[in-house]
């Protein structure tokens, strides 16, 4: 006997329609409760564990911010209004058209708005009259803010999609999920990098490192939380321990034509190279390939061994030996970028 699945669509069109109002628009208004909510609870976070100034710095940019929101929830109505009106038409390639390009839409909206936010946080936040003791912190907050600008269209064009046909409860919970992780990030973010950054800090003025060298260990610091979540903590667990001790197997199907192992090779070798790229940079010296290698394989290794025991993903040497490649190759181009930024190694003495 089959299992039936959930459906999450309504038919407004049909049966009384005040419970279905209901049950439509209650999850439609917590989620723009939510969505407003973001910005709220980083000044929360920011004002219970750091100092007044960045407490300022995050709330003057809340106006600008909710403006933002507002203006492309409503573009994203358009969306809504085209798929839901090729929906009732039951037209299936209207609607496919609709989705790719609303999608297509959200992608390229939110990349130039990246750009957008980095050049115009400072002149926006300076015509709303920002004070200038907190505005250089306000316009990292917006600069930073604006990177996730693509992350934030795909989700208000993805729910106006689904909205369109009557659902509005999945966008809820994926608006809950990332607010929750929106506030344990806050809170590790802010309290473990405030202890790190003070620790650095006194390295940095008693001379024991260059600034420079703070920043690229905050940096691989940051870039390593998020790899390993990830790539960890955000899969579900598995009933049993699964991995493949089998060396080269995801290369050998490469090479009998596969093509989604391609892809998935390519992406573990790229996932260690910005880690390798900073390590230059964090040491102040030339990074050797085997040490690359070495560096790459303790991360790899480290992912590796917590997926198999927490039962959340394949074990497997392949991926320890990809992103070790990935790690290589990140210090040797680390390595020429330091020099051409330098003139000249900055690595002029091995240590």
């Amino acid at each position: 006997m089959g299992v039936m699945k959930k459906s999450y669509e309504m038919d407004m069109c049909s049966g009384p329609l005040l419970s279905k109002i209901l049950v439509f628009s209650i999850p439609l208004m917590l989620s723009g409760i939510l969505q407003l909510l973001f910005n709220a609870a980083d000044i929360i976070v920011v004002g219970r564990f750091t100092g007044s100034e960045a407490l300022a710095a995050v709330g003057s940019t809340s106006a600008l911010i909710n403006l933002i929101i507002n203006l492309f929830i409503g573009i994203s109505v358009g969306a809504n209004v085209v798929v839901a009106r090729f929906y009732g038409a039951r037209d299936v390639d209207g609607v496919h058209e609709a989705v790719h390009t609303s999608i297509l839409t959200a992608i390229i909206g939110g990349i130039i708005l990246i750009f957008v936010g980095v050049l115009l946080a400072k002149p926006l936040l300076e015509l709303m009259g920002t004070p200038e003791d907190v505005i250089d912190l306000s316009v990292l907050y917006m600069r930073i803010y604006f990177v996730g600008m693509p992350a934030f269209m795909l989700y208000n064009f993805g729910a106006a999609i689904l909205r369109a046909i009557g659902d509005t409860k999945r966008p809820l919970y994926f608006l809950t999920l990332s607010g929750v992780v929106n506030v344990v990030l806050n809170l590790f973010f802010v309290i473990v990098f405030i202890v790190v950054a003070f620790c650095l800090r006194q390295l940095v003025k008693r001379d024991k490192m260059k600034g420079f060298q703070a920043y690229a260990c905050l940096a691989a610091l940051t870039f390593l939380a998020i790899v390993y979540a990830s790539t960890v903590f955000t899969r579900n667990p598995q009933t049993d321990y699964h991995y493949n001790l089998d060396l080269f197997w995801s290369w050998r199907a490469v090479f009998r034509g596969s093509r989604e192992m391609l892809k998935e090779d390519i992406l573990n070798i790229v996932l260690l190279l910005p880690l390798g790229g900073l390590l230059p940079f964090v040491f102040d010296k030339k990074i050797r390939w085997w040490q690359g290698v070495l560096c790459g394989i303790v991360v790899s290794l480290g992912i590796e061994i917590l997926q198999l025991v927490l039962k959340r993903g394949l074990f497997e040497f392949d991926d320890i030996m990809n992103n070790s490649i990935g790690c290589m190759l990140g210090c040797i181009f680390g390595n020429l970028v330091a020099y051409l930024l330098a003139g000249k190694p900055i690595w002029h003495r091995d240590r």
